[in-house]
């Protein structure tokens, strides 16, 4: 005779010629000794839609982002994630993980560094196509006014990480 009882919470399986006391007769039993004792009825499996329903089992299942922003998957239902993972995704590069709230926030001081990097480079594009304009020879060959032009623009592209300003490139550069 196949039968199943309760061990200490946890469901057991076993045969024997007599159902010993507690124990519940079973034929064909296909569920998993050591799982939680509530989690069965008259002997049978409770699924676990109707065990996480209930209350009985949690349901981790699904995307996860650290506070690196790198993302973890969980696809088993009681593996816990780690606490300081959440659910919510990050929306900006600049965001950070608030542990208190578990939220994404934007962090002010990433933002501003992130900007000047992309200003940075766009200058440094820049300066690499017409800081020939340094050259001796070519800046003897600018007018007066584009020299005053050229330097305004180059000074403004130095300050424009301060001042969050890209400049207009005078009209007489040439591509």
């Amino acid at each position: 005779m196949e039968y199943i009882f309760n061990h200490d919470g946890k469901i057991q399986h076993s045969c024997g010629a007599t159902l010993p006391k507690g124990a519940i007769k079973v034929t064909g039993w296909n569920g998993t000794p050591g799982e939680p004792w509530e989690w069965y009825k008259k002997g049978i499996r409770i699924s676990d839609d109707e065990l996480v329903a209930d209350g009985l089992r949690k349901d981790y299942r699904g995307t996860y982002y650290d506070q690196d922003k790198q993302e973890h998957k969980i696809n088993a239902l009681d593996k816990e994630p780690e606490p300081t993972w959440t659910k919510e995704n990050w929306s900006h590069n600049t965001d950070v993980l608030d542990l208190e709230t578990m939220t994404w926030k934007e962090d002010a001081k990433a933002k501003s560094k992130f900007e000047n990097a992309i200003l940075r480079g766009k200058r440094a594009s820049e300066f690499s196509q017409f800081d020939k304009y340094q050259l001796p020879l070519l800046w003897a060959n600018l007018t007066e006014s584009q020299q005053t032009e050229y330097t305004e623009w180059r000074n403004a592209w130095l300050n424009a990480p301060e001042t969050k300003i890209q400049p207009e490139r005078p009209v007489w550069f040439q591509r």
